[in-house]
């Protein structure tokens, strides 16, 4: 007989899906954190108008850099609740709520990313049609 179809769900895999969520988030944070400063500079030099989004993207950046203390807390905060709502879906949710609360969240995480992204490119093709 096998008990494990009603047994609850083991912890394991709530933490790893939350840790592999946990890099992209820490990831984008050291981005602007880190990156962005140095790409700052480079576009005051430059001189041109900036897109929307590399605007967002300097602004968070310099709140990140004067509120630092805050990211920790935030981050921290943000994994706990996706650690806390895959693993009650996981619990007492259908069988596929899980997934699709992972795959939210990914897309979450992607379109943050890709946004990031745009914030720095666009800006470099601008400077790069400029030199032509």
């Amino acid at each position: 007989m096998d008990d494990s179809a009603s047994a609850p769900p083991r912890a394991g895999k709530t933490i790893a899906n939350t840790l592999a969520h946990g890099v992209v988030l820490v990831g984008a944070c050291v981005f602007l954190a880190v990156v962005i400063p140095h790409y700052e500079v480079a576009l005051a030099q430059m001189g041109t108008k900036l897109p929307w989004i590399t605007i967002v993207t300097l602004r968070l950046s310099q709140f990140m850099r004067s509120h630092w203390y805050l990211a920790a807390p935030v981050v921290a905060g943000l994994l706990c609740l996706d650690g806390l709502v895959y693993h009650a879906l996981r619990k007492s949710g259908p069988k596929s709520a899980p997934a699709v609360w992972s795959a939210l969240v990914v897309l979450a995480e992607a379109v943050v990313v890709v946004l990031l992204a745009l914030s720095v490119y666009l800006p470099a093709v601008s400077m790069v049609e400029a030199m032509e």
